[in-house]
């Protein structure tokens, strides 16, 4: 259906000049930190040398209650021209800006009365204008142009539009740029019913270089430095389309008056458009109508399908970032890898859903995987990390991975699962190991090597092995094993430094070790040098240590840091058992012969010590 307000776009689209459209609105203070007067402006921008025409204007229109559609603003740059860097810039006053203007940059220091609209305002840059401030475009504040046909202009050069997330309700918030086909930040911006912490009210609107608009509402700024706001703690930034802006994709991060605007080093997202199953590597199914691949790119799995779908890798393909937002599960699959590199500190984010990725990944950047609460990411495919990568989970979701291979990993938030394997393909290597409070490493029925530089972090995974025993119910955070709380009785996690083994064992032949090295693996009770199998060799240190302090190593199958006849039971119960992922093994005596060379091994224990 052809629109009111499509058919008011179209018309005044058409009737601007191709050569007047070089002219754009480049970036707006309407609300900085501390007082207005003196840093509030606006910048105009010449994309190409271009006379104005004459009634050039830049109006602003109100958008709060009763005052909509009401002209609050009118500034004449007819008779003004663009400096040399094709920049025009009108501030309140000649007080100091810092950054401050370029030199090429026309500067026009005119007094904004009244002071720029905080609220919801419609910015419009207008030619042939013959209204006045006070003119009311929308009389009965229904958000839309009363009468499209009489404007006071004769076309539109530009406009944006945003709204004031206002308390309780938006039912008196109105923006007026999409009645000319221009963009608006959306309503709400934030949760419905808005609240005072989370609202979203753009105070600075600027354009990057790349011509996409960027929001910025100042929560909380630190006015101990006025000069640049957007570097403030508690500032957050939005694109046009309502989704959370990172500033590490910006090459500055500040406010630029009449100065060249931040550049994404980055590129913008790039969404998945259709509703259907699809090769990635087809342009059509982007948003803008080009594969992202390369390592600015940027790809978007969002709100499109109404189904599980599958996207199929027919072509290696590389990202700087990767996000996930719907109910609906996305899959990534294929044979061809898809990989992760460049600059931004974000490597997939998940908003919602659980999502799979089964073509093999590669990770060639330090970064982040976010996957939110109630939110999902499993990585079942071969996963590989450059040297050097430190790869940090956050969110309070699960990420799922077949290993995890890399430097250092730091789980911030939610939980991490190594899906169940029980082969050398399952093992995970890290140098280092962190975890936040009550965040959750599931090694599952796998195997975990810590090859550290300096002190031993023995004690530390103790410790998270303990908290995640949660006294043998294996449910707790730390260091766990879902499938040791589906078989506490015989099962558990073992740990041991692999100086005291003297060799890894089998499940650990496809990571790098060495004397440094904490091995964490899923086991038997009673098996204490992690070989997979409880037999005479456990036995023997766990007799070595009979009623004396120890660790897993020594005996100490249930944690509470003595080796004695609970221990001792655990043993016996599994002897002459191995996990059946370590294959045949020789002949071990049975539990009942167990028993007996414990007695011995105690009396010879006690005549050594009488």
């Amino acid at each position: 259906m052809f629109s009111r307000r499509s058919a008011l776009a179209a018309m005044f689209l058409a009737a601007a000049p191709v050569a007047a459209r070089s002219i754009q609105i480049n970036e707006i203070v309407v609300n900085p930190p501390g007082t207005d007067q003196g840093r509030e402006y606006v910048e105009l921008k010449a994309t190409i040398p271009v006379a104005i025409p004459a009634g050039t204007c830049l109006l602003m229109l109100d958008g709060d209650g009763t005052a909509g559609g009401l002209i609050d603003q009118v500034w004449n740059i007819s008779s003004l021209s663009f400096g040399s860097n094709g920049l025009l810039l009108r501030r309140d006053t000649a007080d100091v800006l810092n950054p401050a203007p370029a030199a090429g940059t026309n500067v026009v220091v005119q007094d904004f009365t009244p002071d720029l609209e905080n609220g919801s305002a419609t910015w419009l840059l207008v030619t042939g204008f013959t209204g006045n401030v006070g003119l009311d475009l929308d009389t009965n504040n229904d958000g839309v142009i009363d009468s499209p046909g009489t404007v006071p202009w004769l076309s539109i050069l530009d406009g944006i539009g945003y709204f004031e997330e206002s308390l309780p309700d938006q039912s008196d918030e109105l923006t007026y740029a999409d009645d000319f086909g221009f963009p608006s930040f959306g309503n709400p911006m934030g949760p419905t019913p808005p609240t005072p912490e989370d609202s979203f009210t753009p105070d600075i609107i600027f354009r990057l270089t790349d011509g996409s608009w960027i929001g910025a509402d100042l929560l909380d700024p630190d006015t101990s430095d006025p000069t640049n706001p957007l570097v403030y703690a508690d500032v957050e930034i939005r694109d046009i389309d309502n989704n959370t802006v990172d500033l590490s994709e910006f090459d500055v991060v500040t406010w630029t008056p009449g100065s060249v605007n931040p550049t994404r080093t980055i590129a913008a997202p790039n969404t998945w458009n259709v509703d259907s199953n699809g090769d990635w590597s087809t342009a059509g199914n982007w948003s803008a109508s080009t594969v992202p691949d390369g390592s600015t790119a940027r790809a978007r799995l969002g709100s499109v399908i109404t189904a599980p779908r599958t996207i199929t890798l027919s072509s290696p393909i590389t990202l700087n970032e990767l996000s996930f937002d719907n109910v609906n599960a996305y899959t990534i699959a294929g044979g061809n890898a898809l990989s992760f590199a460049g600059t931004s500190t974000t490597i997939i984010d998940v908003a919602r859903g659980s999502h799979t990725i089964s073509a093999p990944v590669n990770i060639n950047k330090t970064g982040a995987i976010s996957v939110a609460a109630d939110s999902g990411l499993t990585l079942s495919g071969t996963l590989s990390f450059a040297s050097g990568v430190a790869l940090s989970k956050t969110g309070a979701g699960t990420l799922a991975a077949r290993n995890l291979r890399v430097d250092s990993l730091n789980i911030d938030g939610g939980k991490v699962s190594i899906l169940a394997d029980g082969t050398a393909g399952g093992a995970s290597r890290v140098t280092s190991l962190s975890q936040s409070a009550g965040t959750t490493l599931d090694l599952t029925n796998n195997g975990l090597a810590i090859d550290y530089t300096g002190a031993s972090p023995a004690g530390a995974i103790r410790a998270a092995i303990i908290s995640g025993r949660a006294g043998g119910t294996w449910t707790g955070p730390g260091i766990t094993s879902s499938n040791a709380a589906a078989s506490s009785s015989d099962s558990a996690l073992g740990y041991a430094e692999l100086s005291a083994l003297g060799a890894a064992p089998g499940l650990f032949g496809e990571v790098t070790t060495d004397a440094d090295t904490v091995l964490v693996r899923y086991t038997l009770l009673g098996d204490s040098n992690l070989s997979g199998n409880v037999n005479i060799a456990d036995f023997s240190l766990l007799a070595a240590n009979f009623n004396s302090g120890g660790e897993w190593y020594d005996g100490d199958y249930n944690y509470d840091n003595t080796v004695n006849i609970g221990d001792f039971s655990l043993l016996a119960a599994n002897f002459n058992r191995a996990l059946p992922a370590d294959g045949p093994r020789g002949a071990v005596p049975e539990p009942a012969t167990a028993t007996l060379l414990l007695a011995a091994a105690l009396a010879g224990h006690r005549r050594r010590r009488s």
